[in-house]
């Protein structure tokens, strides 16, 4: 939430866009905060924008951001790659490399100026040969690690300091190299041959330069990198970034994530996480573990999710009647929550153990969305729109649009009579529903 909760903020004193380029670069976890954030955005005058490359295997990050609205990006049509090509090749130019180059760049303008600077690809004289099976990034991304790796070893080391630190923050890398016994002047060699610039922060010349960098380097040398770092990081003014670069620099990342945290939340998700890959008694244990975790924050979608995925494993152990219970308790956490999609898959579970979920009494709020009706049922509880904005995962922006749908659906005269306030203020104290309908319990009272 604290995502949301920051941009959401910042947008309401004027529209807000947020980019994220090469997207696919993204840590799984900070990818899924991000495509969960996108999700959320309603009514805010905010827009996300990411930008992801296509290749094989496609990367987890990528995977986080599936089903966002997409806009695909073509490369340049032959003649303007001609034309941006053409000033770029100082020397003569054999014809069929010249048409090499082309072929290969495939219309990525940094292609044509990455592979024509730094040598025509590899081949039989004469320019023959087809293109190489490698895509278009990864040959610029192997160009650059080959320029790389021509560096002194220190320099190198410095490189990966700076490219396993995602804020470039220059005082930190030189805190890191410190730790590391590297001087300051061992970043020159990497300065001159134009791969970065070190000022107040640190900048690659291109992001896939920072790519090429983390990636050549063995997994043993990254988390010597990450460990400088976390101890380069001030545990008081940035325990986050401290605790993500300890992460990094240990085996078993995302359990030291949630040990670090020390939250309900990050524990239960961490035990789940643990469980769908564990079998046995110790799965049981964990799945157990994570609904003793989850229980105690107040996130209940988790809880809930937590039930769904503990009785699916039950039924699949052949324990029938233990899962219905679970089955039970997810659907009717979830139907009341209004997670539709989740609460429809633990429906068709309870189904398939023969149990019949009970029907619901027809309401006045059936007019409302289930989303709709979540957010009536904690405001009638005296919450704020801060406080449901946190515990459905929405900023208050949109719980106060979803409000005013639902004072028109209800026959509520006006927000200012309308109950519980919606005003961030904490002193405010919550009223009654005011209605010229009847008088409805699942909302609040007349």
């Amino acid at each position: 939430m604290a995502p949301l909760g920051l941009l959401a903020e910042a947008a309401e004193d004027e529209p807000l866009l947020c980019l994220v380029d090469d997207a696919h670069w993204l840590e799984l976890v900070s990818a899924q905060v991000f495509a969960f954030v996108a999700r959320q955005v309603q009514a805010e005058r905010l827009a996300l924008v990411f930008g992801v490359r296509d290749q094989v295997p496609v990367p987890a990050a990528v995977m986080a951001f599936a089903g966002l609205p997409e806009l695909r990006l073509n490369g340049l049509a032959d003649a303007d790659a001609r034309a941006l090509l053409h000033p770029v090749v100082h020397a003569p130019l054999d014809d069929r490399v010249r048409e090499r180059i082309l072929a290969e760049a495939r219309g990525n303008p940094l292609a044509l100026l990455e592979l024509s600077r730094h040598g025509a690809p590899a081949g039989p004289a004469g320019g023959f040969g087809m293109p190489a099976e490698l895509s278009v990034p990864g040959r610029i991304e192997e160009s650059f690690q080959r320029r790389a790796a021509g560096l002194p070893p220190l320099t190198q080391t410095m490189m990966l300091l700076a490219a396993a630190d995602p804020v470039g923050d220059a005082a930190l890398l030189w805190r890191a190299a410190e730790h590391l016994g590297i001087g300051a002047e061992a970043i020159a060699p990497a300065e001159a041959a134009g791969l970065l610039e070190v000022g107040a922060g640190v900048r690659f010349s291109h992001p896939l330069v920072r790519s090429a960098v983390y990636r050549a380097a063995d997994p043993a040398e990254r988390r010597r990198a990450h460990g400088a770092l976390a101890e380069a990081t001030s545990v008081r003014a940035d325990p986050d970034r401290r605790a993500w670069h300890r992460a990094q620099a240990v085996l078993g990342t995302a359990e030291s994530r949630a040990r670090s945290s020390g939250t309900p939340l990050a524990l239960g998700v961490e035990a789940r996480s643990r469980a769908l890959t564990t079998t046995g008694p110790a799965a049981e244990d964990l799945y157990r573990e994570a609904i003793d975790h989850l229980s105690r924050c107040r996130f209940a979608t988790f809880l809930g999710r937590a039930h769904l995925i503990y009785g699916e494993w039950l039924r699949r152990e052949g324990r029938r009647q233990d899962a219905r219970e679970q089955f039970r308790t997810a659907h009717e956490m979830l139907s009341d929550m209004g997670v539709r999609a989740f609460a429809d898959r633990a429906d068709c579970e309870l189904r398939a153990t023969g149990e019949q979920p009970r029907k619901r009494v027809t309401q006045p709020t059936d007019a409302l969305t289930a989303q709709e009706l979540r957010i009536a049922r904690l405001v009638a509880t005296g919450a704020t729109s801060k406080e449901v904005a946190a515990q459905l995962f929405l900023s208050p922006r949109t719980i106060d649009a979803h409000l005013r749908n639902i004072f028109g659906k209800l026959g509520i005269a006006s927000a200012a009579s309308s109950g519980p306030s919606t005003s961030p203020e904490k002193d405010q104290k919550p009223r009654t529903f005011r209605t010229r309908a009847s008088s409805n319990p699942n909302v609040g009272r007349t």
